[in-house]
């Protein structure tokens, strides 16, 4: 049977990757799965339209932690902070991507 899902979300792991930063970082990021109109419509040529297409596919943000390594909450307020750096916005756009892609060629 298919369970038709009326709100589908997946969950990934995003890498972020700072110039002059070897260690490794990321987060994980649950996402919305919109429709195909949706996407088409998503502007992101500018900075703005692609803040306003993460904030329609961004559901959470985990795996989040502060200069001491002490776990922080996801809330609007600092979904904000990171819409304003342009490696978060990337990361997390190119893994939503990814994953959209690899779920429409079956994995």
């Amino acid at each position: 049977m298919f369970n038709i899902n009326k709100t589908p979300t997946f969950t990934v792991q995003v890498p972020i990757v700072i110039d002059g930063i070897d260690e490794p970082m990321s987060l994980r990021a649950t996402f919305r799965a919109v429709s195909d109109d949706e996407l088409l419509a998503a502007e992101s040529r500018s900075i703005e339209g692609f803040k306003a297409f993460l904030r329609r596919i961004t559901v959470q943000l985990d795996d989040l932690e502060d200069d001491e390594g002490k776990p922080v909450a996801f809330t609007p307020e600092l979904f904000e902070k990171l819409l304003g750096q342009a490696h978060v916005r990337v990361a997390l756009q190119a893994a939503f991507w990814k994953a959209m892609l690899k779920a429409r060629v079956g994995n």
